[in-house]
């Protein structure tokens, strides 16, 4: 009888230590109760709060409903990455790519092997599973490719680019996850690191990563500038005795991870009081500029001294100020004559000056009704370089000066633009607009 009792005691204990499973997860339940103690899970201390928010980014993720961008270690420390399921952490990588590549400018379908490469890489770094830097995953292929890099750009005294998968990688950890390390000594184990994101700003260079990686896919490249150049092309050459991926591009637009990492790599360093190392000759910090602003190009048109460098910018921008004057009332459209004979005040300028406005007509009528060929028969008798017609820099130029007399981009133009220009460089003429609008709220509000 005394052993029927000892029997109902051990009974009763056993049911009340099963209520500490989690009861939503049945074959954890099964499991935990079937398996001896040694095999038994066990979870994580985490503070009730913390605990709660890291079960609901599990479910959210398994769902496919979770927000990429409040998976960061402030949010959720700790991620019991095994409960969620292989597909939905694939399609949550998936994500995280589709929101890199609408950051370059970028669609899915124009470089979906890169997707692809850049999805797979952050899946399998396992990006959830740690919240600090040394513990990450993909620092042991980080550290073996810009390894490869920093050596690459020591032989050639170049601009090195890393392939479009590793940006995605570092990308990833610091933009999404917001991994820092444990110690400030892990700077200086990754000199390589803070070098090529840090200082030297490699990641300006991540949509032209993307554009290329059908070429030179997980290779490193040299870049090669030329401001002239509409889209990246990547082509074998001989780069000091050895054959190389060289890239011809022009600088492409500031995208929104520059200022992140350096922000996570390069005051990490100067507070820890570690030695960087001294740049050498050609391995300057590379600062991101919008397309077509070189060292040389011209100041503020007000400043004389530096407006004969570019006489086809003037002259461009000279016939656009006439030709939206038109438009204004009497009062505004005395000033802006007056400005536009301050600017052409050259006697050579002043010279050509009838025969721009009868270009200017032309040129104002064939954009307005979207005519191509009426526009390139006007730039061919004003004696303007056909190569100007259709360029990124011939619409941005009439982009910008819409918007300084504070006019509506025309149907037509927001046309041209979409059918000549790259998805980058509508991106960033649409933000141009966009923070235009946003500076005139202001002034209405002030």
């Amino acid at each position: 009888m005394g052993g029927g009792i000892d029997v109902q005691e051990k009974a009763a204990s056993a049911r009340k230590n099963t209520s500490d499973f989690d009861p939503r997860r049945q074959e954890d339940l099964v499991t935990s109760l079937s398996a001896p103690p040694h095999s038994q899970v066990v979870q994580p201390t985490t503070s009730p709060k913390m605990d709660q928010k890291a079960i609901a980014l599990v479910l959210s993720i398994n769902e496919g409903t979770a927000d990429i961008h409040g998976i960061g270690v402030d949010v959720c420390k700790d991620v019991p990455v095994h409960d969620i399921t292989p597909t939905r952490m694939y399609q949550f990588c998936e994500a995280i790519a589709a929101d890199i590549f609408h950051s370059a400018g970028i669609q899915k379908h124009e470089a979906e092997d890169c997707f692809n490469a850049i999805a797979e890489l952050i899946n399998n770094t396992r990006l959830l599973g740690c919240s600090k830097f040394e513990r990450y995953e993909g620092m042991s292929f980080l550290r073996q490719n810009l390894s490869k890099v920093m050596r690459f750009q020591a032989e050639t005294e170049k601009i090195i680019c890393p392939p479009a998968h590793t940006m995605g990688c570092i990308i990833a950890a610091i933009a999404y996850r917001k991994l820092q390390p444990a110690h400030e000594g892990f700077f200086q184990e990754n000199e390589d690191l803070v070098k090529v994101f840090g200082e030297l700003n490699g990641i300006q260079w991540l949509s032209v990563t993307i554009e290329v990686w059908a070429k030179v896919r997980g290779c490193a490249f040299t870049i090669e500038l030329d401001e002239n150049s509409e889209k990246p092309v990547a082509e074998i050459r001989k780069v000091d005795g050895n054959s190389r991926w060289v890239v011809t591009t022009r600088k492409p637009d500031i995208n929104r991870y520059e200022g992140i990492l350096r922000n996570a790599l390069c005051p990490a360093v100067q507070n820890s009081g570690l030695t960087v190392p001294k740049l050498e000759s050609g391995d300057s910090p590379i600062p991101s500029v919008e397309p077509n602003d070189t060292s040389n190009e011209p100041c503020p048109l007000s400043d004389d001294d530096k407006i004969e460098d570019n006489v086809i910018t003037l002259r461009d921008y000279t016939r656009q100020v006439k030709s939206l004057g038109k438009r204004l009332s009497t009062p505004d459209r005395a000033i802006v004559k007056r400005l536009r004979r301050e600017i052409l005040k050259k006697p050579e300028q002043l010279e050509q000056q009838d025969q721009e406005v009868g270009f200017d007509d032309r040129l104002r009528y064939s954009l307005k009704n979207n005519t191509n060929h009426g526009v390139k028969e006007a730039i061919t008798e004003a004696g303007l370089p056909q190569g100007y017609f259709g360029s990124y820099t011939h619409y941005k130029d009439v982009w910008k000066t819409c918007l300084q007399n504070h006019v509506a981009i025309p149907n037509s133009l927001r046309v041209l633009v979409d059918h000549h220009c790259t998805p980058s460089q509508v991106f960033h003429l649409t933000e141009l607009e966009k923070d235009h609008l946003a500076e005139m709220e202001k002034e209405v509000y002030v």
